[in-house]
């Protein structure tokens, strides 16, 4: 069920965190970075960190890397879908690794940022019905079919993943 949207605030969600675990996780370190230079530009005055039980640990990381220079708050765990869809619907923006995360904020009609591999990509994303939805992949590598769900390699994150550069984040957002 799409919610309606609201007035956006100068919120930046961010899902650290990835169903299918650490493979599929962009690196803590780079979602700090964009987050930084977004607020530093003042394009977010605030960051919410988000998703389950599961992502405490990379959730608390990127808290560890956003307290200083961030306007910013950890609710990892800490909301109910609903409460999850009534923030989203306020946010700017959602940076999200494939995530549950991902396709609420879709559902909220928030736009996303979709940080997916190339075993993911044709197959939810790019999602041509959803407004502003976006995926970024390196387009150049080919992993795995894209019928798979995860990837294949025993390297966390996959490197499809890891190569992702914060400036091709940022030229999105």
């Amino acid at each position: 069920l799409l919610r309606p949207a609201r007035q956006r605030n100068n919120i930046l969600a961010i899902f650290p965190g990835a169903g299918g675990g650490a493979q599929k996780r962009w690196q803590a370190e780079k979602f700090a970075d964009v987050a930084k230079t977004l607020t530093a530009e003042k394009l977010v005055s605030e960051v919410l960190i988000l998703g389950n039980e599961a992502d405490l640990s990379c959730c608390n990381k990127l808290y560890e890397l956003l307290s200083e220079d961030c306007n910013v708050r950890d609710l990892c765990a800490q909301t109910t879908i609903s409460e999850l869809c009534d923030i989203l619907s306020g946010c700017c923006l959602t940076l999200a690794n494939d995530s549950g995360g991902a396709h609420i904020s879709v559902a909220c009609k928030t736009p996303v940022i979709v940080i997916s591999g190339m075993w993911q990509y044709g197959r939810f994303y790019p999602n041509l019905y959803c407004d502003g939805l976006v995926s970024v992949s390196d387009e150049q590598r080919f992993c795995q079919s894209c019928n798979s769900s995860r990837p294949l390699c025993c390297v966390s994150p996959a490197p499809c993943i890891a190569d992702i550069d914060e400036a091709e984040i940022l030229k999105q957002a």
